[in-house]
């Protein structure tokens, strides 16, 4: 008797929970649902670094680098907070970002350097995750005190790799295919335009410099300017038997001639005065060795700026820049070749 009245009990408040269990699941919002974190919200991402949780939607994103606000843009989200290559003002609101502002659609906070970024205005923004790069691994635990930080390699087509991850921290994943697929699609369209190109002059020459005749560094397949001329087609001019660091080698001027180059691209890398591309042309001209290579006394020696060119954006926004200045700058050669 006994057991059997337990039993009626057990039953009776079982069905009670069940039910208050069930209106209350249909008096909250989806929105609430949503917004309330749990075990299932929380996902490990892989990087540089190593691994770290992230849970629940970001909403805040500490962007250290123009690389890094290159992928976010690239994915439809905004920066709260961003560290540039030259900045001023640290803690405030940034007054200028090359080539991505129009894309910026925040004030976010200027958090520094670049290669500094300052703890102290990390703290203030209170983000929900940082992004940065492997060079900014000797300052990971500190990040990691302040938010969920995720660091990644950014040579080359490096970002290929990085943005699938960095999607996903935000729910873009969609987006991220999207992003890839349309830059392969842009590569194969401009490989394929400019093939007349790649035939007769398959050699080129990229290098870096902010003033003739010093400080000339060649850049190599390992560089994202490197990487995509190389997919295009092109056979990298390079001096032979060199080391090269960070996807560069540097060169004297003695040895351009050597390289024996059928196109020239020369990256400017001063871009804080305004004068600065003029200067490097003007030194091209009047210079005896450069004015002996091939590609000079034929016209095919072709002048651009670093910010997209150089090593600061190196993602895919950055990318589909340098195809479409490419195309500027070779069709011309390829219909000349199609006469």
């Amino acid at each position: 008797m006994k057991v059997e009245l337990r039993a009626k009990f057990w039953v009776l408040g079982a069905l009670m929970l069940f039910f208050i269990s069930a209106c209350s699941s249909r008096s909250q919002k989806p929105s609430e649902i949503e917004a309330q974190p749990s075990v299932g919200d929380c996902q490990i991402i892989q990087h540089e670094a190593g691994e770290t949780e992230i849970c629940g939607n970001p909403q805040k994103a500490a962007v250290l680098g123009p690389h890094m606000l290159d992928i976010l843009l690239s994915l439809g989200e905004q920066p709260a907070g961003y560290a540039e290559w030259y900045t001023e003002g640290v803690g405030n609101p940034v007054t200028e970002i090359p080539v991505l502002d129009s894309r910026v659609t925040t004030q976010p906070l200027n958090l520094g350097l670049r290669n500094t970024p300052s703890l102290e205005a990390l703290v203030k923004l209170k983000p929900d995750i940082i992004l940065g790069e492997s060079l900014h691994e000797p300052y990971y635990s500190k990040f990691s005190d302040i938010a969920p930080t995720l660091l990644f390699s950014g040579q080359g087509n490096d970002w290929k790799h990085s943005i699938p991850k960095i999607a996903q921290v935000f729910g873009r994943e969609e987006q991220a295919q999207k992003v890839i697929e349309a830059h392969r699609q842009k590569l194969a369209e401009t490989r394929a335009e400019l093939a007349p190109v790649t035939d007769r002059y398959p050699r080129v020459l990229i290098f870096a410099t902010p003033q003739l005749p010093n400080s000339i560094n060649v850049r190599t397949g390992e560089s994202l300017s490197g990487t995509l001329f190389e997919q295009l087609g092109f056979e990298l001019a390079l001096p032979k038997n060199q080391q090269a660091e960070f996807g560069e080698i540097p060169v004297s001027l003695e040895v351009l001639p050597q390289l024996e180059a059928d196109i020239v691209i020369v990256i400017v890398t001063d871009y804080l005065h305004d004068d600065a591309m003029e200067q490097v042309k003007q030194a091209w001209k009047q210079n005896p060795i450069t004015q002996s290579m091939q590609a000079s006394k034929e016209g095919r020696v072709y002048f651009v700026e670093y910010y997209t060119w150089g090593s600061n954006m190196r993602g895919p926004i950055a990318a589909d820049i340098i195809l479409d200045e490419t195309r500027q700058l070779l069709l011309p050669l390829a219909s000349k070749l199609n006469r």
